[in-house]
């Protein structure tokens, strides 16, 4: 507990730990503080941007969803960007949904920053704990299982002379902005049996595709 008062990364490395430290009781609410949104704007920027191309990708082109696999390295390649887009940033995941009712996400990669590296990892084999209701997997559940996603509907027109994979010349699409963003509360994160010398927060969000009758449907 000294870090918390003290910053000291020297005591810091003296601690053995097997779990992230989270400061639970800060997280009650979601909103963060004005001075810390204000200094990870450019990371929460980063995320908007992400989030709604991928909005845009899997509302417009519904064979994507069956090409997920055949395309794994330009989504290894969208996690990286999110990683190398901003400094602030150490560990980007991708998780995609096939189907809300499967058993399963069908994808899970991860990027992560290792001194001058990036670390890239696909943890699909993994996937089915990442749906254990536990608090480690509170960002994922949370829009999950969220009813109505605070969206915003746009009127998406498709040149058809130069595209062909749209069914239609115009039609609906859904897009987030930073206020859809959840913030985690700060935490230290525990790393070969020791604790990272500086506080974090995971920034989640959800993309979306579109149902038969046009609606937003997680992915």
């Amino acid at each position: 507990m000294a870090f918390l008062y003290s910053g000291d990364a020297l005591s810091l490395s003296q601690v053995n730990c097997t779990q992230r430290f989270e400061m639970r009781a800060l997280g009650k609410d979601s909103r963060p503080l004005p001075a810390l949104y204000s200094y990870l704007r450019s990371a929460t920027d980063t995320l908007t941007h992400a989030t709604n191309f991928l909005n845009m990708v899997f509302q417009t082109n519904d064979i994507r969803e069956s090409s997920v696999k055949e395309d794994v390295e330009w989504y290894h390649a969208l996690v990286r960007s999110v990683i190398e887009g901003d400094s602030q940033v150490y560990r980007a995941i991708l998780t995609f949904d096939a189907h809300p009712l499967s058993s399963k996400p069908q994808m899970i990669l991860q990027a992560t920053k290792r001194n001058s590296e990036i670390l890239l990892q696909d943890l699909s084999a993994f996937s089915e704990n990442l749906r254990n209701l536990t608090w480690e997997n509170e960002w994922y559940n949370f829009f999950r299982f969220q009813r109505t996603p605070p969206l915003y509907k746009r009127i998406l027109s498709n040149d058809l002379k130069t595209l062909e994979t749209p069914k239609w010349s115009q039609g609906d699409s859904y897009v987030m902005d930073q206020g859809y963003i959840k913030w985690s509360s700060p935490f230290l994160e525990c790393e070969d049996g020791k604790f990272l010398p500086t506080w974090m927060v995971t920034l989640s969000s959800s993309f979306y595709g579109l149902k038969p009758d046009l609606n937003p449907e997680f992915k």
